[in-house]
């Protein structure tokens, strides 16, 4: 996956060698890449204030980073299959994550904790984020 940081500036990709990267949208230059994942990373979203980035992976996992440094904000685990996509509420304060084990969870970002998890048969079918101001 990849996607543009709300400002437009930059932008994050997700790759099967285990990380995160952000690239300058100005002139496609490497910023910084995030070690932490230990499996392919499947999907990557910025915060809707631009501060964290979400990631999952088919290590089962959900990584938050500090979007400025990278630095690990926290792991949640409960997947226990690859996580196609993780996204931020529109407040920033949550993450849900959808994952090949056919749930759904919330997590609480500022606990780490998973609020409430559904399971059923769930069907991938791509994902849409709007990109606007994009200077």
């Amino acid at each position: 996956g990849v996607t543009f940081s709300p400002d437009g500036k930059t932008f994050a990709s997700a790759s099967e060698d285990a990380l995160v990267r952000i690239f300058s949208a100005g002139t496609g230059a490497l910023v910084k890449t995030f070690k932490g994942h230990v499996d392919g990373v499947q999907s990557v979203a910025y915060s809707p204030d631009g501060t964290k980035i979400v990631s999952g992976s088919m290590d089962s996992s959900v990584r938050i980073w500090q979007a400025l440094d990278g630095a690990a904000l926290g792991v949640f685990e409960g997947h226990t299959k690859d996580v196609n996509c993780a996204v931020f509420s529109p407040s920033g304060t949550m993450v849900a994550s959808a994952a090949d084990d056919h749930t759904v969870r919330l997590w609480n970002v500022s606990v780490g904790s998973s609020d409430h998890s559904s399971s059923g048969s769930f069907t991938m079918s791509g994902s849409y984020s709007s990109a606007q101001n994009i200077k």
